[in-house]
């Protein structure tokens, strides 16, 4: 019995696997599962996995019970040949994924635990998942320890591991960031019409270019935000899809995400928020983890704002009566930016102000809101677009908080007049 991966596993890992098939022959299984090769992770003592587990005070004796009867009693029939199942094979998929993504030259048995925990779909899964083994925290070892199968494996303490004392900087400099090159052409595109409004050089249509420009780079962002943290909380699959490369490609709503803010922004300044990055929540190591996944994005948003904000009333008053059409195009996108931040933040189903609250919220609120999710984005569009008291009270306190914060007004208008007239 082969797979793909076979001659990339570690010779410890093809051991286990071959063990994982003697236990299924021996129960007298027609296919090898996930659950048998976890038993087999866990009794083989020059494996990683078996270590990890012990350290993680997992109780084998009692582990391997279960998974035996989660595996199904022995059967009376007898086979020439045990194939391995189809849960088995998408778990050897992701293991195999995994050593790509923690860069190893060979599946090792921690790839194929975390392989098991990322299928989900059985008993092996579950089992695990009571023991207090989840996804984020095999990577967690994974990215402390720098061992191989086979090697001699000290004790060591997970609590003081020195990634459990990192701080959130010390974290975010372990993701594996790539930027794509349309991003970085994205932004120069921007400076570029920055830079020619500025010297009003066509600046009508620069100062345009320049506001979309910038939108796009800021959705980006946000959606950057939310894959960070996901990856922080455990959920791995967000490296595969290009979420951490800033490629508004990989974001896998183009229209959600990308097209449709910027028609909206065209027809009335309206920066629709387009959830475009899909996380697996189950993946996710904690409700909070969770909530700070759902906050990331518009946080990421408020940080864009901010770096508008700041040159734009430091700089802004005085000189814009000599680049008035430039810093009105950055008035408007700095309005725009906190405009975002505040609609998502409006805790209505699918955005993301309801994603912060979501893990805290009762079963019965949850299926309601399920209810409604499909529609309520939609609705929400209607009222903020369409003449009635919601909206002018919505837009009374949009307005008088840009007010507030010292964005002016007449600069505002200018950036506004920018906008071809779709409607």
């Amino acid at each position: 019995m082969s797979t793909q991966f076979e001659e990339h596993f570690s010779p410890v890992a093809g051991e286990v696997l071959r063990s994982a098939q003697a236990e299924a022959a021996r129960l007298r299984h027609p296919e090898v599962e996930p659950e048998h090769l976890l038993i087999a992770l866990s009794a083989n003592r020059r494996a990683m996995s078996a270590a990890m587990l012990r350290d993680l005070k997992v109780d084998i004796a009692r582990l391997q019970q279960r998974l035996r009867k989660a595996a199904g009693t022995p059967t009376l029939a007898s086979f020439k040949s045990i194939s391995y199942s189809a849960r088995l094979q998408k778990a050897l998929v992701l293991a195999a994924d995994e050593s790509r993504v923690f860069g190893s030259h060979s599946i090792d048995t921690p790839h194929l635990l975390a392989g098991i925990i990322r299928e989900g779909s059985g008993e092996a899964r579950e089992i695990l998942a009571s023991q207090g083994i989840s996804l984020y925290g095999v990577h967690k070892l994974l990215r402390t320890l720098d061992f191989h199968d086979g090697d001699l494996l000290p004790s060591f303490d997970v609590s003081k591991s020195p990634l459990m004392r990192s701080s959130a900087a010390a974290a975010l400099r372990r993701l594996p960031i790539s930027v794509s090159p349309l991003f970085l052409v994205i932004v120069g595109i921007t400076v570029l019409a920055g830079i020619l409004t500025y010297s009003q050089i066509l600046a009508r249509i620069f100062g345009l270019l320049f506001i979309i420009g910038g939108w796009v780079i800021s959705v980006c962002l946000h959606e950057f935000g939310h894959a960070a943290v996901a990856y922080l909380g455990g959920d791995v699959d967000v490296v595969n899809k290009g979420y951490l490369t800033f490629d508004p490609r990989k974001y896998t709503h183009p229209l959600l995400s990308i097209i449709l803010p910027i028609v909206w922004v065209l027809m009335g300044g309206i920066p629709l928020p387009g959830g475009a990055v899909y996380i697996n929540n189950h993946l996710i190591r904690s409700p909070r983890m969770r909530s700070l996944t759902s906050a990331a994005g518009p946080a990421m948003t408020f940080l864009s704002a901010f770096a508008l904000w700041l040159p734009l009333i430091l700089i802004g008053p005085i000189d814009a009566d000599h680049h008035l059409l430039f810093w009105g195009a950055w008035a408007f996108l700095t309005f725009l930016e906190f405009l975002g931040v505040i609609i998502n933040l409006l805790p209505i189903p699918g955005l993301d102000g309801y994603g912060i609250i979501e893990p805290y919220l009762p079963l019965n609120i949850l299926n309601m809101a399920n209810k409604v999710r499909p529609y309520s984005f939609l609705i929400l569009v209607i009222i903020l677009m369409l003449p009635n008291p919601i909206s002018a009270l919505f837009w009374g306190a949009v307005y008088g908080l840009a007010q507030l914060i010292g964005i002016d007004q007449g600069l505002l208008f200018v950036g506004y007049s920018l906008l071809p007239r779709l409607r």
